[in-house]
């Protein structure tokens, strides 16, 4: 796996300039099946997926799927009443493409409607997908006759399921006695970091909403524990449990004005000294670059911190309470703030006109709102997410090159294609919906370092516009598990941009 990681990093730093151009390409080449397609599959006893894979197949290779091209001896769909459920969606669709000499079918609720019209009906659409024979007269003979009571039919229905049905009731099927045992598992450094990191996060919320101000419970509502987040809470907890079973990394965004915002606040409202500011400006580029910080009290590592004004200290949320008056690293109190702010919002630069009002803020109030406001995510889901977004539109300036070739224009895709495959300049920007490979541009007044930013392009992939960063970014580009195959999988986007260049320069 290191091997493989190396490999990756060496061809990326040989054949891309873009860093947009390798991140992007090499999402969408994760998105494919294993290298080696129907004939690796073809060696293969059983193969297991999930339904949202072939939804993935379905849109993107329709009947080209690898798992198409391939005649299978049995398909067994696990919950399979949803087939019959709902309208026609692309894993439906990618299943009734499948070739497959056996079609079986699990489910627990079969026929999951009250109604016995309705029930009678999803019956009848199960024995479709299974291509039983007793499908074309099902509902005729059937179906119809029982969601009228006809007697006798009832009998009829039974009878003709169980010549296709196999029940198994739990009192029928022994089974062992079960044999518990825990066994306790030492987490690796990356899981201890991940699971420090999302629970510093969820951790901090309950503290900042909990502390008391001017305002007494004025935090509640966004605190994780009021009802009406309930969605949020479940969510926080399944990210825990996820992260506990090695289910990933979690990043840090952070929005480029809330950056900016909390640089503002130390400066101008806390009279932060110059050193305290360039702390926290090296914490906030740290925890976008993924990389940990110590806690300034327990030395806990974790990438979400809280933010200490003044000393500019940062802090795990385990080491502040909601009783919290004073940084827990250096004793030095939170200060009550007065300033003149605009009457209309609570930004410390703002465009709206108008004098201003002196206002005199709590010093716990003031405390909660200068934290930057960081959000976490899945690595893996940004980069999927942008994959999706490169491979629509790689679709539109193919379908756009053709249209064009029709007309006896001159136009091609293969700019584009080598410009985001291969980091060529020309074709990076050829895209026509703005795509670009620049982070926001930070105001002029403003010395902000390149951070990671949730408001960059590919719907929130990270961009870097600091060389080092970005050069250390593309060594980690994809999981190293992944690296191998994305390598040639890159070589092979190459090659196809190549081919499609030579056809359209062709005579």
């Amino acid at each position: 796996a290191d091997a493989a990681a190396e490999r990756l990093a060496s061809a990326v730093a040989a054949g891309f300039a873009n860093p947009l151009a390798s991140r992007t390409a090499a999402a969408i080449a994760a998105r494919e099946l294993p290298e080696g397609g129907a004939a690796r599959l073809a060696r293969a006893s059983v193969f297991v997926t999930t339904a949202e894979r072939l939804a993935g197949e379905e849109r993107r290779h329709g009947g080209g799927s690898s798992l198409l091209r391939l005649q299978w001896l049995r398909l067994v769909v696990d919950e399979g009443h949803l087939i019959s459920a709902g309208s026609l969606t692309f894993a439906k669709q990618f299943l009734h493409r499948v070739y497959a000499e056996r079609r079986w079918i699990l489910s627990g609720t079969p026929a999951r409607e009250t109604a016995a019209s309705q029930g009678a009906r999803q019956l009848g659409a199960l024995l479709g997908f299974l291509k039983h024979p007793l499908a074309a007269t099902f509902n005729a003979s059937l179906a119809r006759p029982f969601a009228r009571g006809v007697p006798g039919s009832a009998d009829s229905l039974a009878t003709a399921l169980r010549a296709c049905m196999v029940r198994h009731l739990k009192k029928d099927t022994p089974l062992p006695a079960p044999e518990r045992r825990t066994v306790t598992l030492r987490c690796s450094s990356e899981e201890k970091l991940a699971y420090n990191t999302i629970v510093a996060y969820v951790r901090a919320n309950l503290v900042l909403t909990a502390m008391e101000g001017l305002e007494r419970g004025a935090g509640w509502e966004s605190s994780l524990l009021h009802p009406a987040n309930a969605a949020s809470a479940r969510r926080a907890l399944n990210n825990v449990r996820e992260t506990c079973n090695g289910g990933g990394e979690q990043v840090a965004l952070l929005a480029a004005g809330l950056y900016d915002e909390t640089v503002l606040l130390l400066q101008e409202r806390y009279r932060a000294s110059d050193a305290a500011v360039g702390r926290a400006e090296s914490f906030m580029r740290d925890a976008c670059a993924g990389r940990a910080s110590p806690c300034d009290c327990c030395g806990v590592l974790a990438r979400l911190h809280l933010l200490l004004p003044l000393c500019a200290h940062v802090v795990c949320a385990e080491c502040v309470s909601p009783a919290t008056v004073a940084c827990p690293a250096c004793a030095l109190p939170l200060p009550e703030l007065s300033y003149h702010k605009c009457a209309k919002c609570e930004s410390p630069r703002c465009a709206h006109s108008g004098p201003l009002v002196e206002h005199v803020e709590n010093a716990v109030d003031a405390f909660a709102y200068l934290q930057p406001g960081f959000e976490l995510e899945w690595l893996e889901t940004r980069r999927e997410r942008a994959a999706e977004q490169l491979a629509k539109v790689l679709d539109r300036e193919r379908a756009r090159a053709k249209a064009a070739a029709l007309r006896g224009g001159s136009g091609s895709v293969a700019g584009l294609v080598m410009g985001l495959v291969a980091g060529s300049g020309a074709g990076a920007g050829a895209s026509s919906n703005g795509m670009a490979a620049a982070a926001p541009s930070a105001p002029a007044s403003s010395a902000r370092p390149s951070v990671h930013f949730a408001s960059d392009v590919l719907g929130g992939e990270s961009m870097s516009g600091a060389s080092g960063d970005a050069n250390e970014d593309e060594s980690a580009g994809l999981q190293h598990s992944k690296a191998g195959y994305v390598i040639r999988r890159l070589e092979q986007l190459r090659a196809d941009a190549k081919a499609d260049s030579a056809k359209a320069n062709s005579p």
